[in-house]
């Protein structure tokens, strides 16, 4: 039986944010650097962000709704004009959640019970005492060659002002605005004035602050310099970085855990009656659609006939996928709820604060961190860090360090 279940929200948007929705996509376009964009590129952009905005307060009004698990919508009837935008969100959701069971799951995946005796261990912690890049603060100095600079930017326009850390005249690739930056700062320091503009747009800046990066063995003198409160000599450094090290090792074999976790609820569950067809079918379209896409952009020569073949060929292969992904989103939704397992605020700020201290900046860019990411990460600890003090108790409490 097909499962029709759809609960459908209208969303209209407010001429006032509608207006600041396009004149933000327009600000964007320019910034980007495009010359030769038009009205339709800006309501794309503004009907694209306004309704993934609309999507976001619909899954947060969801969130406290226990009895549901809902999918991301099938959005119709979009109508965008300058002076309006609307359209209708489709919401499928599977209920009756009490039919599913979340308890007596053993996974396969094992956690490694010795993390403190990983080869890899060491060397980090050797460079890490041996090298570690101080930032030292340079109050009456001018700017140099990848000092890392805080400034406040006013946008003239609009008034708002916000701060932005970044590294300068550094040799990475930037945004206008970074470049016209690194031109106007030459010569400047902490408490220094300048003006800039940008495609016609008009920005104060101050520099707030200037901090210089210096490689240096960490000492009982400069141990404090590190930033953190429990540090404040050489040995408390290296029993730090040893626990850090430990821990975000303890967090990737949790993370593991997690996903065996989910692989043993997918061959448990059914809900091969809950499934939407629409939505299904409407995700099969798209996965085809992108892989003809990209097919059709290496073999520029293709005939219709021999692009319907390929998707005949493929279909079965993408509705596979489909319902794969279908189930295990719905098990990823479906489990934490059940578990009434949340995040508390802060989480996600700590989180990342983590991840800057442990990562250089080529990693970043390469796990693209962003607070839905980390959000999801943080979901899956405390799934696997559940399960784990049921079935292996004293290696949870080993790692685990008495935290919930």
């Amino acid at each position: 039986m097909e499962n029709k279940k759809v609960l459908v929200k209208r969303i209209d948007a407010n001429i006032n944010d509608w207006l600041a929705e396009q004149k933000n996509a327009t600000d964007y376009l320019q910034s980007s650097g495009r010359k030769d964009f038009n009205q339709n590129d800006i309501l794309g952009i503004a009907t694209s962000n306004f309704i993934s905005k609309q999507i976001g307060e619909c899954f947060r009004e969801f969130s406290t709704d226990y009895s549901r698990i809902y999918f991301s919508p099938i959005v119709k009837n979009v109508i965008s004009k300058i002076e309006e935008c609307t359209a209708e969100l489709h919401f499928f959701y599977i209920d009756e959640l009490e039919r599913f069971n979340n308890s007596n799951v053993h996974p396969e995946y094992k956690i490694n019970d010795k993390l403190e005796e990983t080869p890899q261990i060491q060397p980090f912690i050797d460079s890490f005492m041996n090298s570690y890049a101080f930032k030292i603060d340079k109050n009456d100095k001018i700017l140099e060659k990848n000092d890392l600079v805080l400034v406040k930017i006013l946008d003239r326009q609009s008034n708002l002002s916000s701060n932005s850390e970044y590294i300068y005249n550094s040799d990475e690739d930037k945004d206008p605005l970074l470049k016209e930056l690194d031109a106007a700062l030459e010569g400047a320091k902490v408490g220094s004035h300048v003006e800039i503009t940008i495609d016609n747009r008009e920005y104060g800046v101050d520099v707030l602050r200037v901090r210089q990066t210096q490689n240096m063995p960490i000492n009982d003198d400069n141990a404090s310099l590190i930033g953190v409160p429990e540090i404040k000599n050489r040995d408390d450094a290296k029993k730090f970085i040893v626990s850090t090290v430990v821990e975000q090792l303890f967090n990737k074999e949790l993370h593991n855990y997690a996903l065996s976790i989910y692989q043993e609820f997918e061959k448990q569950i059914d809900i091969s009656k809950d499934e939407p067809k629409e939505l299904i079918d409407s995700e099969i379209h798209r996965r085809i659609q992108d892989f003809i896409s990209q097919f059709k952009f290496n073999n520029t020569q293709m005939s219709e006939k021999e692009i319907e073949e390929i998707k005949n060929e493929h279909y079965d292969q993408f509705k596979n996928q489909t319902l794969k992904a279908f189930k295990m989103n719905f098990i990823r939704s479906w489990l934490p709820r059940s578990l009434k397992i949340t995040l508390e605020d802060g989480e996600i700020e700590k989180e990342y604060k983590t991840l800057m201290s442990m990562t250089t900046e080529n990693d970043r860019q390469n796990m693209n961190i962003n607070p839905q990411k980390i959000a999801e990460v943080l979901i899956d600890r405390k799934v696997a860090k559940h399960y784990l003090q049921i079935n292996n108790p004293e290696l949870y409490e080993k790692y685990n360090y008495g935290k919930k």
